[in-house]
């Protein structure tokens, strides 16, 4: 006799092993996961198009920065620019352009006024 359990040339079949075919239940909910990514990106586009397209022509005076918040991109052209300014300071600047520097110096946790 043979030590094979399956005397089948072809190997096991699927549920012999154990990798049965997902149900329908989890192929309708696969599919619904789907669409309802494919819809949230749809929505995530349509708002990035329509942010895109209010211009932004007056920046803030002496603030570097765009109406709305965003950083305006000449600055950052012209620090980029500058070969004048070390590559640590040009990051420095760069990052002041998107979050502005406050009043409070350290604002770190343990560094307050007590």
């Amino acid at each position: 006799m043979s030590d094979n359990a399956n005397p089948d040339p072809r190997g096991p079949t699927p549920q012999q092993r154990g990798e049965a075919a997902p149900t329908t239940q989890q192929m309708r909910t696969v599919g619904q996961r789907r669409r309802d990514a494919e819809q949230k990106l749809n929505q995530h586009l349509d708002e990035a198009r329509h942010h895109n397209e209010q211009p932004c022509d007056n920046p803030e005076p002496g603030t570097g920065r765009a109406f709305g918040g965003e950083v305006d991109a000449a600055d950052i052209a012209a620090i980029q620019n500058d070969d004048s300014i070390t590559p640590a300071d040009r990051v420095d600047l760069i990052a002041n352009q998107a979050i502005p520097e406050t009043e409070n110096d350290d604002i770190r946790p343990g560094k307050g006024d007590a």
